[in-house]
């Protein structure tokens, strides 16, 4: 499925009551309604909605529809192979904006892209993977916002995981939180070169597929994007800087815009976290120019992921001799699945589900105290009524019921103490995505 357009609704629907399984679906049902020529689906409860030839494209407040056109052309559509931002764009206003592109409407993430029948990106079967950075070439690979994968099948590895995951950017593979090889993967990572995380055995920074530079993104400041890193984790050069944040937009599925400021650091777009104008205007609420900020914007671009059609170029592999470290998926001593963590603004976060390690705070070893002290405290107490409870029993007092409802509160408190689960975190499926508050349907 080309050109569907995630978190997109299509502006002049017509009235439609039509509910329906799948993106694929409601696509058909656009074809067969005469004047239809977009549609809108709504994964979350069905909802099928069509739109004529003049609806414009709009992002929704809502995540979790797909839009698009009634029929999904080949990845030759004018919109994926126009070759560069038009002259005009961006414009003073949307509607300018969206008329100066061959198709009438600003590429969006993911346009030209493989998708599955249900409208998830699917691995791209050509150019599969691309190593941008490895630390078998001295990157760090020390990256924030990384998720614990804990299902690894008997022969699989965690490189391997990666590259089969379109929406894997980074994998890394450590033995200190745990003391035996644990794999981590993220989206693209945060503080790759100066992080939190430990120090990994092997990682690396991979790209699916490939990319095209839309539009040179320098001396603007493009509103919402996300940091990156900072400019003293290259040295404060300008040159390295721009090299290693085009690295991570080109690694991050959903990343458009990446800028590398002197003055702010790498800045990239990340819709999970803003959302960046679109379609892209020059109005001062969607980027920045002739301020010290955007003149400090040296390199930058505005891209888009493509899955050219062509010979199937075989996986990257390492040299002889070289093996990925054997990854332990359930060793016997974990650590805790809820861990505190800080963000690339390296401002203090509150706890994920199997977050990268950083090192605990002292409010958060007191919270840990207390809560084994009220458990075992839960735990004496269930026993001590238990034992007051038999007693009564055998003096002919009705205390069974009491000694029932002890056991039960003792066995409650020691559930508390587990750890929580992690749930279906791994191979960045539909679950992982909705989680995270990616823009895919």
């Amino acid at each position: 499925l080309f050109l569907a357009v995630d978190n997109a609704l299509t502006l002049g629907t017509q009235p439609s009551n039509l509910t329906v399984g799948h993106a694929l679906e409601c696509q058909g049902k656009c074809r067969e309604t005469a004047g239809c020529e977009h549609f809108t689906y709504w994964k979350r409860n069905g909802m099928c909605l069509l739109a004529a030839g003049g609806a414009n494209l709009l992002r929704t407040s809502v995540e979790g529809s797909v839009a698009g056109p009634k029929v999904c052309k080949t990845p030759c559509d004018p919109v994926c192979e126009q070759k560069a931002a038009p002259e005009g764009f961006p414009a003073p206003t949307a509607m300018q904006s969206r008329r100066a592109w061959n198709g009438k409407q600003q590429p969006t993430n993911l346009q030209c892209w493989p998708r599955r029948p249900d409208g998830f990106p699917e691995p791209c079967p050509y150019q599969q993977v691309t190593v941008l950075e490895d630390t078998i070439n001295k990157w760090p690979g020390r990256c924030e916002n990384m998720r614990r994968v804990t299902d690894l099948g008997p022969n699989e590895t965690c490189k391997m995981r990666c590259y089969s995951s379109a929406l894997c950017g980074v994998w890394s593979v450590e033995n200190v939180t745990a003391g035996v090889p644990v794999c981590w993967q993220a989206l693209y990572g945060t503080n790759c070169y100066k992080g939190n995380f430990p120090p990994p055995m092997r990682a690396q920074r991979i790209m699916h597929g490939s990319v095209r530079m839309l539009m040179n993104a320098m001396e603007m400041l493009i509103k919402n994007l996300t940091k990156a890193f900072d400019t003293n984790d290259v040295g404060n050069n300008a040159t390295l800087g721009a090299e290693r944040c085009e690295f991570v937009c080109s690694s991050y599925l959903f990343c458009q815009y990446w800028q590398y400021s002197t003055k702010l650091g790498c800045l990239v777009e990340d819709p999970a976290a803003k959302e960046v104008a679109y379609p892209m205007v020059t109005d001062t609420w969607a980027m920045e120019t002739d301020t010290a900020d955007a003149n400090s914007v040296k390199a930058g671009q505005y891209i888009q992921h493509t899955c050219n059609v062509g010979p199937r170029i075989p996986l990257p592999t390492d040299s002889s001799g070289t093996k990925p470290p054997a990854v332990v998926t359930h060793p016997s001593s974990e650590p805790a699945t809820d861990m505190h963590y800080r963000d690339s603004a390296r401002s203090e976060k509150g706890t994920v589900g199997s977050q990268s390690p950083s090192q605990s705070p002292f409010w958060w070893k007191l919270f840990m105290v207390v809560g084994i002290a009220l458990c075992l405290a839960s735990v004496a107490g269930g026993a001590y009524m238990a034992i007051v409870g038999h007693n009564k029993g055998a003096r002919g007092v009705a205390g069974g019921s009491r000694k029932a409802g002890s056991l039960k509160r003792s066995q409650r408190a020691e559930h508390s103490c587990k750890s929580p689960s992690v749930g279906d975190m791994n191979k960045y499926g539909e679950p992982v995505a909705w989680q995270q508050g990616e823009t895919v349907p």
